[in-house]
């Protein structure tokens, strides 16, 4: 994790600062992907203390999402930013990257 603080690592300390996040936003909800970019925690950090985020996100008391399929048309316009914004083709990862969309997303 970013912090240095040993306590950070603890399970009711991460228990809190997804609480935070969510009083912040007023959401019953925090994407992983916004509490990674707040604290500086990793999905392996959330994985280790507990198994999957959806695990954390209970712990917290907060909502657990379903993941919604998106339209195709959602996906190829996403599939042409990435495209665009990396002048070609592109990887996995850069679908990831610059279209905001998983390649598993493209695989269901």
């Amino acid at each position: 994790m970013a912090d240095s603080d040993p306590a950070a690592t603890t399970r009711q300390a991460m228990i809190d600062r997804l609480r935070a996040i969510a009083a912040t936003q007023g959401s019953r909800h925090v994407r992983r992907r916004d509490f990674e970019e707040r604290t500086g925690v990793s999905r392996l950090d959330i994985i280790k203390l507990f198994g999957t985020y959806n695990a954390f996100l209970v712990a917290a008391g907060l909502v657990v999402m379903k993941n919604a399929r998106l339209d195709d048309d959602t996906l190829l316009r996403a599939l042409r930013d990435a495209c665009l914004a990396n002048g070609g083709l592109v990887s996995g990862a850069n679908v990831t990257r610059y279209g905001g969309r998983s390649p598993a997303a493209y695989m269901r």
